[in-house]
């Protein structure tokens, strides 16, 4: 690999873990409060100071695009954008999102099929293509786990132990606010977030009268239109086919598999399985407050003894296949168990990976979801089998944080080294 220095510079200490494995002679890893001074990560001032403390060829930013960084940076510095929120921005944004991506700027995505995604064929331009770095949705934690862990003992602990685990946080209204980006400032945002709550509810209740994630795009746009005739929202669009077209694409992207978690979520909490559920706001949902565990650190220690702990732990998520915590759950000696709706546009799929019945158990509705819980709870055997399969084809693949982070830069640099 060429040399090359690399300055990491975030407010978010996730960045400093993510890319704490970079094996090269010169990388600056420094968290905000390192750098001695008051910094506003929105500053051009500050920016500069830092470049000439730390002279950098390459500067990794954090989600720039929700950040709205509208900063100068020096031509000779190639800037990587970590895009930790990648569906959210571009479900909704479409090709605005790549609209300020210079010949120098690559965009870091942990995601795996991120051109599922490109309504707009924006991927088909090469150049744009080459500038996107897609990568496993690996563990922050995974090198840690190694070092750290002396016995199973250490890992052995009574709070944690449920036959049946959930790590996944709550969506409300306000998350979806918050996702979209909307200001209930102006009449287009209060609009839009009377739309999104009412939509929210009528989707939960058809995910609840099917028992099945609802994927039927005629039924969620005639579902739309209405609500927009209700509202007059139409009035703040000039192409009424285009912005029906952009909110289709968020809804099913956004909202449908946020409630498909909420969903699954409740009809363990409803029944009488050993079943515990981590994760920010649970504790608001009158059936599963009692189920609720409360807040989990991505990659800490606690989240490896939830799943050492479990014997089942579900990843609701029907559209992030390949999550993170996918790795720390087959890590940890527990059954990866998919919520699978057969979703094409999936941006990390399993399926080329993972082998249905071999090394991941799926479902697809609720009666496969309990009737694959109560079957490899009693089957240690078969359990165990999928477990070991699972173990195998992580890391045949090299998904360790090293190997990913190492061999993503190796692209980068080789690119940059060609654009210089």
């Amino acid at each position: 690999m060429a040399e090359c220095k690399i300055l990491i510079w975030s407010l978010h200490k996730i960045m400093l873990n993510i890319f704490k494995p970079l094996e090269r002679n010169e990388v600056v890893v420094k968290s905000i409060s390192e750098f001695g001074m008051s910094i506003d990560y929105n500053s051009q001032e500050d920016f500069d100071n830092i470049i000439k403390l730390y002279p950098a060829d390459i500067v990794i930013l954090y989600n720039v695009s929700r950040r709205g960084l509208t900063f100068i940076i020096p031509y000779n510095i190639i800037v990587v954008t970590y895009c930790d929120h990648y569906i959210e921005q571009f479900s909704l944004i479409g090709k605005n999102y790549f609209k300020l991506l210079t010949e120098k700027d690559f965009l870091y995505i942990p995601a795996l099929n991120v051109e599922r995604k490109d309504k707009d064929n924006v991927l088909k331009d090469n150049r744009i293509n080459r500038q996107i770095i897609t990568v496993p949705f690996v563990s922050e934690n995974m090198d840690y786990f190694e070092t750290s862990m002396k016995s199973e003992e250490d890992l052995i602990d009574s709070r944690f132990t449920s036959e049946v685990s959930v790590v996944a946080s709550y969506a409300d209204t306000g998350y979806y606010n918050w996702c979209f980006d909307l200001s209930k400032n102006t009449p287009y945002g209060r609009a839009l977030m009377q739309f999104i709550g009412i939509i929210v509810l009528d989707i939960r209740k058809e995910i609840f009268k099917r028992e099945m994630c609802v994927l039927d795009m005629e039924w969620i746009n005639k579902l739309i239109i209405k609500i927009f005739d209700k509202f007059n929202i139409w009035e703040y669009s000039n192409n009424h086919d285009k912005f029906l077209e952009i909110w289709s694409n968020a809804v099913v992207e956004n909202i449908v598999f946020h409630e498909y978690v909420y969903c699954i979520v409740k009809w363990l909490a409803e029944s009488s399985i050993d079943f515990k559920v981590w994760g920010s706001g649970w504790e608001r949902v009158p059936v599963v407050y009692n189920k609720a565990m409360g807040t989990v650190g991505e990659g800490s220690k606690d989240l490896d003894k939830i799943y050492r702990n479990s014997k089942i732990s579900i990843n609701p998520n029907v559209y992030m296949g390949i999550h993170r915590r996918v790795f720390e759950i087959i890590r940890n000696k527990c059954l990866w168990m998919q919520a699978d709706s057969n979703v094409q546009n999936m941006s990390s799929d399993f399926r080329p990976y993972f082998n249905e019945g071999k090394s991941v158990v799926t479902f697809k509705n609720k009666e496969e979801l309990f009737g694959n819980i109560n079957y490899y709870l009693s089957h240690n055997n078969e359990r165990e089998c999928i477990i070991s399969e699972a173990s195998k084809v992580v890391k045949e693949m090299n998904w360790d944080m090293k190997s990913v982070v190492n061999n993503a830069f190796e692209i980068i640099i080789k690119k940059v080294c060609h654009i210089k």
